[in-house]
């Protein structure tokens, strides 16, 4: 009889009353063996992803977000400003924290990728601690935490996360996630009656709870799922889930609809147009076998990817286990549905899973890819602690005395220390695919060969590797698999750029302009191409289009207002370099441009005036002097010419024109000796010089 008496408060029946008190202590801070214990695997978690210290930067995102980020670039106010309210998401994402940390590195090491790489993984150790004190708080029995806490730690999938820097913002995202989730556990646990609603919202714990939400929220929109985990952390821990808990949750609610209709407003509506082609019963399959492919490699992390191409249909049929799936899924439910008469564990653990993961199955996809490493960060906890919370299970029985128990009991010991060695020595491996662009994307290629984007990429590496013929190679094989791949044929247009073809080049941003109406870049760089051929009006014409996709696009103003003065459109011309001016008043070049307009007009002050802005920003623009000593000489400022001339003589050296417009100033200010001696100057550097005045000059000076 005493056993049975054991047995009701055992694992099985763990959930069942409100009065039992959890074997583990439910403190802020750890008893010094489980905090030992959670440095272990904190120490083990960072062996296995030592490798990625070594890596390099990638070219899937990490231009975007740090190489070619101006916003990490210094760490002003203007800046810091520009991140937290910036006027477009950086690749359609609202991360101001995680770009923040990206600009406290860059100040550090500028791109030097190590200190990054070491910053990830320090930032994942810190999460798998976290996870250790959740599963601590959360469960009864020290082994869960353990288990749970050394899979996250370790697991495989987790490798795209840390490795990539890019996506910093899953690890920094969970970091505050976590630290909202313990925060409420530890409200829970320590409320000793039941609260109002102001006395609540006094609460530190609960207040913690909001701020750490908050930073969740800037660090990576996917934390919008927090306020489902707190109603499932309620059930967990038996909370009546009463009209004042919903009222709890208020705000947690409005800042996930807050920041999930700013995600949705900030993302392109034509990112993905491919998926347009599958109905609505097409998108629950995917769905549902996306959510079967994270289970599956949860348990076999085998065969990854950093890009998984949705199923294809042959002879008219997806692969079985799309079919099957959503059986599978319904089958998953069921077993929880079952389990609930005896505990709440299954439904809390495959509840925490499948929430994180919601929102990133593709219901409405945002990637072209059927699922990604990355959304499995947070969403494995919650599989994690199930493995954990099974072995206490198998344990449980076997101290009852069951021999079959405690043959399992060892067996599943012994499955987990193969299992978890297993998955270690993956990770470790599994770190080095993300060492450069070309270890990654040969990778891909190796495992899914008909994927387009991937050739794409790899031969954008090779193509500022300068290797040409591989990256001619890739483009060529990215084209034949995706004949409407606008950034391919882009890629290809540069490359036939530096090859000298513009012919080919032109034919090839067109091509990308077509399967891609808003590629500003594309118009921008065709009309490079019609500049250079000398036809104006055609470049005129792309870099207005590029204008209207990005009124500041600096280059697009400028360039645009170059073309203006060969088609002799001057006021036009102004205006661009007023506006070019006004948007980036630090370009030297720029003042210097407009002046040549004003110059052209007759405006020789108003030039001077630009020409002086000029070399106020360029002490040593030669071209600035002399343009300026040109002004100076045509309103008869002789002497300022010649100080002009002199300036522009001393910064290059053999400037022949220069030369001889000094020979022309100082022969108005007849000063004909040293006029003589400028002219004979530049008619030693080839200046053509006029035989008529070279022959007055003669006849003065002898």
């Amino acid at each position: 009889m005493a056993r049975k008496k054991i047995r009701k408060v055992t694992h099985s029946d763990e959930n069942t009353t409100e009065i039992q008190q959890p074997v583990v202590s439910v403190k802020r801070t750890f008893p010094a063996k489980y905090l030992i214990i959670a440095l272990v695997i904190s120490a083990i978690t960072f062996v296995a992803f030592i490798p990625a210290i070594q890596n390099g930067f990638t070219n899937w995102d990490d231009p975007s977000y740090i190489q070619d980020n101006p916003y990490i670039r210094s760490l002003n106010l203007e800046n810091i400003k520009a991140i937290f309210f910036p006027k477009t998401e950086i690749l359609d994402t609202y991360t101001p924290l995680t770009i923040l940390s990206y600009a406290v590195e860059y100040s550090l090491v500028k791109l030097n990728p190590m200190l990054y790489h070491v910053d990830n993984i320090i930032l994942h150790v810190i999460n798998t601690f976290l996870v250790f004190w959740f599963l601590l708080l959360i469960s009864k029995r020290i082994e869960v935490p353990i288990i749970g806490a050394l899979l996250f730690g370790i697991h495989t999938m987790h490798v795209e996360s840390v490795a990539w820097l890019a996506e910093r913002k899953d690890l920094l995202f969970t970091l505050f996630y976590l630290g909202s989730i313990i925060s409420y556990v530890i409200y829970l646990t320590e409320r000793s009656a039941v609260k109002n609603l102001s006395e609540t919202l006094k609460d530190k714990y609960f207040i913690l709870t909001i701020v750490f939400f908050l930073l969740a929220l800037l660090s990576k929109p996917q934390a919008v799922s927090l306020p489902l985990v707190l109603l499932l952390i309620d059930y967990i821990k038996q909370r009546k889930i009463s009209g004042s808990v919903w009222i709890e949750k208020l705000p947690f609610f409005l800042l996930s609809l807050l920041f999930g209709i700013r995600t949705l407003l900030s993302m392109n509506p034509v990112a993905i147009p491919a998926f347009e082609q599958y109905n609505i019963l097409d998108k629950l399959l995917f769905s549902s076998y996306a959510v079967v492919i994270y289970i599956s490699k949860f348990l076999l992390p085998l065969n990854l990817s950093n890009y998984y191409p949705f199923p294809v249909k042959t002879e008219g049929m997806y692969p079985i286990l799309v079919y099957l799936s959503p059986a599978i899924i319904l089958l998953l439910a069921y077993s929880v549905f079952l389990s609930l008469k005896r505990t709440r564990i299954l439904a809390f653990g495959f509840g925490f899973f499948l929430v994180n993961l919601i929102f990133v199955i593709h219901i409405i996809a945002f990637n072209t890819s059927i699922h990604y490493d990355r959304f499995s960060y947070m969403s494995y906890i919650g599989l994690a602690y199930l493995v954990g919370e099974g072995f206490v299970f198998l344990s449980d029985r076997a101290n009852e005395g069951s021999r079959l128990f405690k043959n399992l009991k060892y067996a599943g010991l012994t499955i987990l220390v193969i299992y978890g060695a297993a998955v270690f020595a993956l990770t470790w491996e599994r770190n080095a695919i993300w060492r450069n662009g070309i270890t990654l994307w040969s990778d891909t290629i190796h495992k899914y060969p008909n994927v387009a984007m991937s050739y794409n990429n790899r031969g954008n590496i090779y193509y500022y590797s300068n290797k040409p013929d591989e990256a001619m190679a890739d483009f060529n094989k990215a084209i034949l698999l995706d004949e409407k791949h606008a950034g391919a044929y882009f890629n290809r247009a540069l490359l036939f750029t530096d090859l000298g073809d513009q012919d080919m080049a032109i034919a090839d941003y067109s091509r990308s302009i077509e399967f891609d109406e808003g590629f500003v870049h594309a118009y921008y760089n065709r009309g490079v191409q019609y500049y250079f051929k000398k036809e104006y009006e055609k470049a005129a014409s792309d870099y207005s289009n590029a204008i209207e996709l990005n009124p500041e696009m600096l280059k697009a103003l400028r360039n645009r207002g170059l073309a203006y003065i060969h088609l002799e459109e001057f006021e036009l011309a102004l205006s661009d370099f007023t506006k070019t001016i006004e948007l980036d008043p630090s370009s030297a070049d720029v003042y210097n441009e407009r002046a040549n307009v004003l110059f052209m007009q007759e405006d020789y002050d108003n030039a001077i005036l630009d020409y002086s802005k000029a070399i106020e920003l360029n002490t040593e623009f030669v071209r600035a002097y002399f343009n300026r000593g040109i002004a100076y000489f045509k309103i008869g400022f002789n002497s300022e010419a010649i100080t002009d001339f002199t300036a522009a003589i001393e910064y290059q050296a053999g400037y022949a024109s220069a030369y001889f417009q000094r020979a022309l100033a100082h022969y108005e200010k007849k000063e004909y000796e040293a006029a003589w001696d400028d002219a004979l100057k530049a008619q030693e550097l080839e200046f053509p010089v006029d035989s008529t005045f070279l022959a007055r000059l003669q006849q003065i000076v002898q």
